[in-house]
């Protein structure tokens, strides 16, 4: 989904598991969201791997098909570095919204909804969900790692 920039292949699993607390922590978030679905089983981590996004680097709406969960560590973030926005999967919802009045426009009544790129900020939502990152409008590199679970 890079449009310019850098994204690794897989890290491969001997240097994953290098990489000990910070796994421990997306299985964490992993199984503590899945609480919310009623999972019966234990999400574990499938693959990650690295993202560099240089001035004007950005990735393109896209989702993780086969995958539970995915989610972004942000390990370098610049000021103006670009947010992560999410799609709401409710396409009639943008019809709706021209009809109904709201006090005030949220995640869950809108039609893309953007969160904070923050280094050592973790986000972890349904592989289903279709999202983006905005332009690196920095000079600097903006850096992350991204990850699947099943």
């Amino acid at each position: 989904s890079n449009a310019g920039g850098y994204q690794s292949e897989d890290i491969p699993e001997k240097l994953v598991w290098g990489l000990p607390r910070l796994i421990l922590e997306i299985e964490k978030y992993c199984n503590s969201f899945a609480e919310t679905f009623a999972f019966d089983h234990t999400v574990k981590l499938d693959n990650l791997w690295i993202n560099i996004n240089g001035h004007r680097d950005y990735n393109n709406t896209h989702n993780h098909p086969g995958s539970v969960f995915s989610g972004v560590y942000y390990v370098k973030t610049p000021e103006n570095c670009g947010n992560i926005v999410f799609e709401n999967p409710a396409e009639p919802l943008e019809y709706a919204n021209a009809l109904t009045p709201y006090k005030e426009w949220n995640q869950f009544n809108t039609v893309s909804h953007w969160r904070k790129a923050e280094e050592n900020l973790l986000y972890v939502f349904p592989g289903w969900l279709r999202h983006s990152v905005e332009p690196n409008l920095s000079n600097e590199k903006r850096i992350s790692i991204s990850f699947n679970s099943h």
